[in-house]
Parts: structure tokens; C-alpha cells; sequence
């Protein structure tokens, strides 16, 4: 089968072609590139907390100053990375799913990198370990090593307004 996410300047030296003149064909044919579309994975009530604490969120931050939590996972098996991908195609609905969309593992091992934010661009210090937290370990490691010395260095007292995002141990 032919491979939809080879790159023009890949394709070029096999056919013995500079990449311009492989991409004048490919535009004569009407062959387009676009990126594969990453899928939310939402159960109906996430979708419904995110639009609700949004709207929260942007009410109660207009007169404090608003501290962001936030962590990262990277996943540890390549693979699993949220890097862009592109098919190319001539008519969209050929093409299969399995081209057009990029199944990501819901709960692969990863690690995690975290830090909390103001609006005002100041950064705690970062946490980080392999896997997941637990509610203990975020209280202890984060919000009490971490959030609470952040929010005394910054001067933020009274006028602050903690948003943790949708994760469960928050």
C-alpha cells in the first residue's frame, strides 16, 4: 500500500527528482496535504466541566490575579508522542480512518514535568517523576513544596485565584 505520509522532499530522491518539480506534479494533480486530526478522548461529562469551569474561570479571574497549575506528561514509548502527522490524498472521503486519524494509548507510561503560573509570567520551580501522581503526593511534593513558597516569593496573597485543571487527584 502506499505509504500517505511520506514527505515530498522524501518522495524526490527515489523518483531522481528535485522536491520542487514533485511538488509541482503533485499540485497538477490536485493531490493535497493536510494534518491528521487528533481526537479528544471526552466522555460526555468532561466536555460538559470543561465548558462550565471555563466560564468560571474567566468570571472569577477578571479582578485576581489567576495561578495556573499545570503539568506535562511525555509519553515514554516514542510512538505514543502528539508530533503532527499528514496524508496526502485527492478525494478526502477515500481515504480511510486509519490514515486520517492518529490513535493515541489513553493511559500510556509517561513522564510527568509540573509547575504552577501566574498571569503575571512568574514560574515556580518544576517537579518531575516517572508515572502518575496520587492526591497525597500532590499535596505534599507540589502544593505544599512547591505552590505555597511560589505564591510567598511572588508577593500573591489575598487577590489569588487557583485553577487546577480537570485532573482527578486536584
Amino acid at each position: 500500500m502506499l505509504n500517505r505520509n511520506t514527505s515530498v522532499r522524501k518522495v524526490a530522491p527515489r523518483v531522481g527528482m528535485y522536491w520542487t518539480i514533485v511538488q509541482k506534479v503533485k499540485k497538477s494533480c490536485k493531490i493535497k496535504t493536510i494534518k491528521c486530526m487528533k481526537i479528544s478522548k471526552y466522555n460526555e461529562s468532561q466536555a460538559k466541566r470543561a465548558k462550565t469551569n471555563c466560564r468560571k474561570l474567566y468570571r472569577k479571574s477578571v479582578t485576581k490575579v489567576l495561578v495556573l497549575d499545570d503539568e506535562t506528561y511525555v509519553p515514554c514509548d516514542p510512538r505514543q508522542t502528539r508530533d503532527l502527522s499528514f496524508f496526502n490524498f485527492i478525494n478526502k472521503d477515500g481515504v480511510p480512518h486509519s490514515v486520517r486519524y492518529k490513535p493515541i494509548e489513553k493511559f500510556a507510561k509517561q513522564y510527568l514535568a509540573r509547575q504552577a503560573m501566574d498571569d503575571r509570567g512568574h514560574v515556580s520551580k518544576p517537579y518531575g517523576k516517572i508515572g502518575t501522581l496520587n492526591s497525597e503526593e500532590y499535596l505534599s511534593e507540589c502544593i505544599e513544596k512547591i505552590l505555597l513558597p511560589f505564591l510567598k516569593t511572588n508577593k500573591i496573597k489575598v487577590k489569588a485565584l487557583f485553577w487546577p485543571d480537570l485532573v482527578t487527584i486536584h
